[in-house]
């Protein structure tokens, strides 16, 4: 009886396999599909050197600093400055530098054409953020900011600093 069961067993496995295999077609029998991936907008930013802006302490004196950068997309792209005042904090007193506002700006190097400013105040810039700023590739700038000094006795001889954050915006879909 076992026997019998295992011949029927394995007579019933070579045909299931046979139909499975006639379902199939013949040996060179092909198709072809279609997969997809999809590829995310990114942008890299790389900070290059710093020129700081350098005040004598005169009263009145305006001046201009930079920041290098290099930015690498893999689509088109806009951005947005948001920026903080120059400023210093000595026992508990803030000195900042142009009260009436620092100019910012974005230039690209080594081309004819491609400055995004001036843009005055201390607050968040999107005039660029829906605009193309840049395609797909590797582009070399550099933020740019001028302010300018009150009377010499408005600012404390020293180190100021402002915050700049730049937010590169896809627009792309």
């Amino acid at each position: 009886m076992k026997k019998l069961f295992l011949v029927l067993a394995f007579m019933l496995a070579l045909g299931m396999g046979a139909n499975v295999m006639a379902a199939e077609g013949p040996l060179n029998h092909s198709e072809t599909i279609t997969v997809q991936a999809t590829v995310a907008p990114y942008a890299k930013i790389k900070w290059g050197d710093e020129v700081p802006a350098k005040f004598s302490g005169a009263a009145n004196e305006q001046t201009q600093g930079y920041y290098y950068f290099t930015l690498e997309t893999n689509c088109a792209v806009g951005f947005a400055l948001d920026t903080t005042a120059l400023t210093q904090t000595i026992d508990d007193v803030v000195y900042e530098i142009d009260r009436r506002g620092i100019q910012w700006g974005v230039k690209k190097l080594n081309r004819g054409s491609g400055f995004y400013g001036w843009l005055t105040g201390t607050r968040d810039h999107n005039h660029w953020r829906a605009k193309e700023f840049q395609d797909i590739g590797i582009t070399d700038y550099y933020l740019t900011f001028r302010a300018t000094t009150g009377n010499i006795s408005d600012q404390h001889a020293g180190t100021y600093t402002a915050n700049v954050t730049i937010t590169i915006t896809s627009l792309e879909g």
